[in-house]
Order: C-alpha cells, then structure tokens, then sequence
C-alpha cells in the first residue's frame, strides 16, 4: 500500500515537473536578433539571406515572416547558445583591399595648361571664365595675376562712375526744376552736365584701359605656358 502510493506520488511529481519546465524551457527557447542600433528582437529565425534575414516574432510564430537588412544586424543569439556576428568584414573585401595596398600607384602626369583668349573677359576653349577661376590659373604667374587685377581695378571704378553718372543726371534735373528761369539756373545745369560729362570720360577711359590689362594678363601666361 504504502508502496503503490510512493509510486503516484512519484508519478504526480513528475507530471508536475514535465508541465512547468516545457513550457518554462520554450519560453527561453528563442533567437535574439541584436541591431547595430542596439535594439533586440525575440524572434525565430526562419532564413538567413545573402542580404536578409527573415524570421518570425518569438511571441507569435503562427504570424507573418518579417525581414530585416543584414547590414543592420550586429548579431544573432540563438537559443542553443551559439552566435553569429555579421559585422565583419567580407572576406572578398578584405581581399580587395589587400590588392589595393599592394598594387602599385600609378603616376598619372597632370594635363599640361591651355592657352587662353580674350573677348570682353577671360575665356578657355571658348568659355568665359568667373574672377576667381581666372586668378587661381594666375597664381603662379604673378606679372599676369597683377595685370588681370589692375584691370579689374579699373573696370570696377568704370561701374562706380556710371552710378555716379545716373546720381548726378537725376540731381541736376532736381536742381534745375527747384531754380527760378535766369542765369542760376543755367549755371546749375551747364555745371551738373559738366561734371556728367567728366565722369564719362573717366568711366569710359577706365573701362577701355581696363580690358587692355586683362588682354595683356592673357597674352603674358599664354607666353608663361608656352616656354
């Protein structure tokens, strides 16, 4: 009697047992998919692809198959406690790179300079350069770097004169409408028109002399590069 009843006493334990730990055991029985981003996925991991990953979510695995990229997994921790880093780099890659350090460096000589022109601005094979690609050309030819400059000087004093000239054109009308008919008013005109008509002369002059610097800056580092 006591016998029989040690015997279900043993067998109950045991049943109690098995139906704690199964499913105690399939709880922890779960791949962990861990980002680059530091997060973590309970999941079951169905396939691992060339580039996805595709599994199903540990809390649902009757569900849908997800995927993820695999350059956005750092590691997978598999339930058997066994893992797979994926941040190493490929094999044919460390190969490549091992080519590249051995392989030797060609020297490539740079192409050699090309003439330039002049109409009304700097120009290469026909196309007018900005100041600031004409003066980096220039930089290792400072007697064309000085002339191009001088003429830009003078070019930029060419266009403060003819704002001058507009200024003035509108304050001698001014002047002449607020001065009663008489000699005043005549000497206020003949002077603006005077001090117009100078101006001109100088913006003018500026301009020409201007564009003959930067003629000049052209045909010297056409002469520089063709020594």
């Amino acid at each position: 009697m006591n016998t029989n009843k040690l015997f279900n006493m043993k067998t109950i334990y045991t049943i109690i047992l098995f139906l704690v730990v199964i499913p105690f055991s399939k709880m922890y029985a779960q791949d962990v998919i861990v980002l680059k981003s530091g997060d973590e996925i309970s999941a079951v991991v169905n396939e691992i692809g060339i580039d996805v990953i595709k599994y199903k979510k540990f809390d649902n695995q009757t569900g849908p198959i997800y995927n993820v990229e695999k350059s956005q997994v750092f590691m997978i921790k598999y339930q058997n406690g066994t893992k797979d880093v994926f941040n190493q780099v490929p094999e044919n890659k460390v190969a490549e790179n091992k080519v590249a350090e051995v392989a030797p460096k060609l020297d490539i000589p740079p192409l050699p300079p090309q003439p330039l022109s002049y109409s009304l601005g700097v120009k290469l094979n026909g196309n007018r350069l900005e100041p600031q690609q004409v003066r980096n050309l220039y930089v290792n030819h400072n007697e064309a770097l000085q002339l191009y400059n001088k003429g830009a000087g003078l070019q930029t004093f060419a266009g403060v004169c003819s704002w001058l000239e507009i200024g003035m054109l509108l304050l001698t009308g001014y002047a002449s409408g607020h001065v009663p008919e008489g000699s005043s008013k005549q000497i206020v005109t003949i002077r603006g028109l005077s001090i117009i008509g100078t101006m001109m002369v100088v913006g003018v002059t500026c301009n020409i002399t201007g564009h003959s610097k930067q003629r000049q800056s052209v045909e010297r580092y056409n002469a520089d590069i063709l020594k």
